[in-house]
């Protein structure tokens, strides 16, 4: 896990931050596609 993680601080960062952008944005439209089909019901 460590060792990963240590990888992952070694990307350059033009390669880091797209890669962070489109993970919270998959979250955001996640939590965002549940919050709405809650309100539904």
């Amino acid at each position: 896990m460590n060792n990963s993680f240590q990888d992952f601080l070694s990307q350059p960062l033009w390669l880091t931050i797209p890669m962070v952008i489109v993970y919270l944005g998959l979250i955001a439209y996640i939590i965002y596609f549940v919050w709405t089909f809650r309100k539904r019901k």
